[in-house]
């Protein structure tokens, strides 16, 4: 069996201007996370 290796990657915190489009796509993004998933389409479809 082979071991699994850890690999430590120095992550950088972004902090784009408020004006930046990229703040709008973020809350766009943040608001589909309440949304309910719905439809006519079985979940099981979707998920194992």
């Amino acid at each position: 069996m082979v071991e699994s290796k850890f690999k430590h990657y120095n992550l950088k915190l972004e902090e784009p201007p408020f004006d930046s489009p990229l703040i709008d796509l973020i809350i766009d993004l943040n608001h589909l996370r309440r949304k309910q998933l719905g439809g006519t389409t079985p979940a099981e479809c979707f998920f194992n």
